[in-house]
């Protein structure tokens, strides 16, 4: 996920500034393994496992990157980055790699 809005609006009904995001996805490992995360963003993002928050920054702020690892059993986990903009320049990033 990469998102950056440097001017203007993400959609005509939505303001380019003053809003929340949510994105969810179920991902399944067949083996257990350690994963790499990372979430940016300007202003609060964060990361969320299985219900868990692993990372994240609730506040006003520049852009500003957290880091981490995490260990995934085997099976389904779910996967959840919230976002939300509170005014001016707005992006979201999210990375993850084994």
């Amino acid at each position: 996920m990469n998102f950056n809005n440097q001017e203007g609006q993400i959609h005509p009904d939505i303001d380019k500034d003053f809003f929340t995001a949510r994105f969810t996805r179920t991902v399944n490992f067949y083996a257990a393994c350690k994963m790499f995360v990372a979430v940016g963003g300007d202003d609060g993002m964060r990361l969320s496992i299985d219900g868990e928050e692993i990372l994240g920054d609730w506040t006003n702020h520049g852009f500003a990157w957290k880091f981490g690892t995490h260990h995934f059993s085997s099976g389904e986990h779910v996967l959840v980055v919230e976002y939300y903009e509170h005014k001016n320049n707005s992006s979201l990033v999210f990375q993850w790699a084994k």
